[in-house]
């Protein structure tokens, strides 16, 4: 899950990383949540910077990455 809001430059920069992977990762979901516009979801996955990466499996949050660094 790609959170992000409309104002972020990095969440910007970072989003063509984040559409090559889903592109390249057919069989993964992807989703993105602008945390403007969905704080409840936000407040759920404990969301304090952006972006943030949250990697879910089932309904379980496994592992997090904070911030727009493609390495990560």
């Amino acid at each position: 899950i790609d959170f992000h809001a409309a104002w972020c430059g990095p969440c910007h920069a970072i989003a063509p990383v984040f559409e090559k992977l889903a592109a390249q990762y057919r069989g993964v979901t992807f989703a993105k949540v602008d945390v403007d516009k969905a704080q409840e979801i936000a407040r759920a996955y404990k969301v304090t910077a952006m972006p943030t990466f949250a990697f879910v499996k089932g309904e379980r949050k496994v592992h997090e990455v904070r911030g727009a660094n493609a390495q990560a």
